[in-house]
């Protein structure tokens, strides 16, 4: 069978179980564990429909999309201090239309990303701030079916490091702010997204059996995207139908806000919406030229279903 089929394959039960990707927790406090053997201590799997596909602010696919990513995780120390682990997984974006089919692209697999990363996370003693997380990871993209890429090139490879921590507040379920810093090696691509995420529960239905609780509440996020020339080079195209907007710059603004309704533990689903704003003055001609973002605001929305186990 070939590597396409298989994929295709795990993206397809992504799609049909609903499960959420690999996101760590904050581990309670406990005597220190070691944990050995090949038996992952999560395995997660996340399925999105989203109305188009934006990378950054950018309209990649105008039309329907259908993304999936399944993640196995594995606890590796637990003590009163830190606790670390190793994840890895793939992700993929599914076309359901043909507008990409002049690129060979036409109701199939447009990009698998398969990923590999470590997690640290150092608990602090703070009546202000929650642990401080750190994850390192490296993700190798692949476009299987594109042609005509001879700019970008039909495979990536990209090593990111990302740094956040929780702020404590009483009103809400989780404000963290962090930042996530990303390397192109063979592009000599650098940026970095600045970002603030927050949640919070309004609505819980106890039971007795806490794997039936059920909860509904809202999760939001502001991004603030950096790039280095090389970056902006290739992602965005200047007025004269070039790829030569040579400069550091913050390039876009992303708004993003969902629900999450949760019948039973580690289950979730709902709607989400997205907001991209161009800041720089060229990258907002950049995307005026693309007859699918007239103005210098791109959008979506969508729904997510999401379990981990």
């Amino acid at each position: 069978m070939s590597m396409k089929k298989i994929l295709t394959g795990i993206l397809a039960v992504a799609a049909l179980s609903g499960i959420q990707a690999f996101a760590q927790d904050d581990a309670p406090e406990m005597e220190s564990k070691v944990y050995t053997g090949l038996k992952p201590s999560e395995i997660s799997v996340n399925t999105q429909f989203k109305s188009r596909y934006l990378s950054d602010g950018r309209v990649i696919n105008p039309d329907y999309m259908l993304f999936g990513s399944v993640t196995l995780g594995w606890d590796l120390k637990d003590t009163e201090d830190f606790c670390d682990g190793l994840y890895i997984g793939i992700w993929g974006a599914n076309d359901l239309n043909r507008y990409n089919a002049g690129s060979g692209i036409k109701y199939e697999p447009e990009e698998f990303d398969y990923y590999i990363g470590y997690w640290y996370t150092l608990k602090l003693e703070s009546d202000n701030f929650e642990n401080l997380n750190f994850d390192l990871s490296y993700t190798y993209w692949d476009y299987p079916s594109r042609t005509g890429w001879e700019y970008v090139g039909s495979q990536q490879n990209t090593i990111a490091l990302d740094i956040n921590t929780g702020i404590k507040n009483e009103k809400l379920d989780s404000l963290k702010p962090g930042v996530t810093i990303n390397w192109d090696p063979e592009n000599e691509k650098y940026y970095a997204n600045i970002y603030v995420k927050a949640a919070d529960t309004f609505w819980t239905k106890d039971d007795e059996d806490e794997k039936k609780k059920q909860t509904l509440g809202w999760n939001s996020s502001l991004e603030l995207m950096w790039g280095n020339s090389h970056y902006v080079d290739a992602a965005f195209i200047d007025v004269d139908g070039t790829n030569d907007i040579h400069k550091n710059t913050f390039t876009t603004l992303t708004w993003k806000a969902g629900l999450d309704y949760s019948p039973m533990k580690n289950m979730s689903i709902g709607p989400f919406v997205q907001l991209s704003f161009a800041l720089d003055h060229e990258c907002r001609d950049s995307w005026k030229l693309d007859d699918n973002s007239k103005s210098g605001v791109n959008n979506l929305w969508g729904f997510g279903a999401s379990f981990k186990f």
